[in-house]
């Protein structure tokens, strides 16, 4: 009986120490980290070179707003794009042809997420833009709120 509590108390540690790992990958976490090196008050504004938080190969990068389409995200990077994107902004990285990366963030207006994506405010119509490696260089911005902080990147206008 030991031997069993023993091995399931293991597993558990290790699966909880590995989700904590594969946590801090995500480029979310990268990107607010970022902002908070770079950020000296509550309210600050600075730019992300996406090239130092994506530790992986991409040929291009598209972040999305909530009010994108499937079919819009695919031109733009030139992949099929397929999963929800129903009141949801995101990051997708492709290499090769390939979607390498992707994080979602859901829309809850009820409970804020910790980033945010916003476009250029002048331009509505405008749901998604495409990065190379090159010109990847999004605004960063922190905003403290009821004593959090909440983070958004958009592109630089």
């Amino acid at each position: 009986m030991r031997k069993i509590i023993y091995i399931v108390l293991t597993v558990v540690f290790f699966a909880i120490l590995f989700s904590g790992c594969a946590q801090n990958n995500k480029i979310s976490d990268k990107i607010i980290e970022l902002i908070d090196k770079q950020s000296v008050k509550d309210e600050s504004v600075c730019n992300i070179s996406i090239k130092e938080v994506a530790d992986f190969e991409w040929d291009k990068m598209a972040i999305f707003k909530v009010g994108s389409s499937n079919k819009e995200i695919s031109e733009l990077l030139g992949v099929q794009y397929n999963d929800s994107v129903d009141l949801t902004s995101g990051i997708i990285f492709v290499s090769k042809n390939k979607i390498v990366y992707k994080e979602e963030i859901l829309y809850n207006p009820e409970i804020p997420s910790k980033l945010s994506v916003s476009l250029d405010e002048q331009q509505p119509e405008l749901n998604c833009i495409v990065y190379t490696p090159d010109n990847a260089i999004l605004k960063g911005t922190r905003k403290k709120v009821d004593g959090e902080y909440y983070y958004n990147i958009s592109n630089i206008k």
